[in-house]
């Protein structure tokens, strides 16, 4: 690894939505051209740091690594910068390059270990804030490799790369804050039977903010009435950055629905709107 080093509230709520957010942990997966004769399964927890420490502070996380396969790993750690583009893929950058990089104050160790079968090994994460920064970040990925026997032929197996974010933020750096820029729903394209939220909005702070909330949908008749949650997983907007998010919810009944959408925007304030949608067409002969 270059550049650091890693040593290292609101209404009802539904049972679920239709679609979750494309990154929550930023797990991701590598095919590689190996012989294998064993399916590899790897989980990692916490799903993110999310550190808030007043400069010069230092503070340590502990992560737990475990193998779910019946085959021998050797993991490696690896970090590196990252930023968010405004449809929410991860930019994946070399570590230590990104101004607001977080790489040179975290610490992993160990950086590499063999991990058994159905075994959990645990690495510590320690974070060193800096004089002055109002949010620094990096992802921190896993990559396991497996223990394979030479059978004579070529497979391609999944080899994990499980990461997570992590975030060192300063509690004197202004709190996020979601400026809602536009919002539209509709029945989702080709289906009369979901709802998709499109939403864009900026996040004004300094620091991260994971907004939550609810889209409560209901007939006009009175034969439906559901809350689902809005963004389930968490996902954060961070600070400065520009979201354009789109949301599934449903199933939904075809007759005319009326909405209420309502998620926070800060620690105090929240967007509240209500919208109606038409009955769907019925399906062209």
């Amino acid at each position: 690894m270059t550049g650091g080093g890693v040593e290292g509230p609101l209404g009802p709520r539904s049972r679920r939505s239709c679609r979750r957010g494309v990154w929550l942990a930023a797990v991701a997966w590598q095919f590689l051209a190996v012989t294998a004769s064993a399916q590899l399964g790897a989980a990692i927890a916490p799903a993110r740091i999310e550190a808030l420490v007043g400069p010069g502070a230092r503070t340590t996380e502990v992560l737990s690594f475990s193998n779910t396969s019946a085959t021998a790993l050797s993991v490696s750690v690896e970090v590196v910068d990252f930023d968010v583009a405004v449809d929410n893929g991860v930019l994946e950058k070399p570590s230590g390059t990104s101004p607001d990089t977080l790489a040179p104050y975290l610490r992993v160790t160990p950086l590499i270990a063999e991990v058994a079968p159905g075994q959990q090994v645990f690495f510590r994460c320690s974070l060193r804030a800096p004089a002055e920064f109002a949010q620094l970040r990096a992802m921190i990925y896993f990559v396991a490799h497996p223990h394979v026997e030479d059978t004579g032929g070529t497979k391609v197996v999944i080899v994990p790369r499980l990461g997570i974010p992590a975030y060192l933020q300063n509690p004197k750096a202004r709190a996020g804050t979601l400026e809602v820029r536009s919002v539209s729903l509709q029945r989702a394209t080709g289906s009369g039977e979901a709802v998709e939220l499109d939403l864009d909005v900026v996040n004004t702070g300094e620091r991260n903010i994971r907004p939550n909330g609810y889209l409560r949908v209901r007939a006009t008749d009175g034969s439906f009435d559901r809350a689902f949650a809005f963004n389930e997983g968490g996902e954060p907007v961070l600070p400065a950055h520009q979201r354009k998010w789109r949301m599934t919810f449903g199933p939904v009944p075809g007759g005319e629905l009326s909405l209420r959408l309502r998620f926070t925007t800060s620690r105090n304030a929240s967007h509240q709107s209500d919208h109606t949608i038409a009955a769907a067409s019925p399906p062209s002969l």
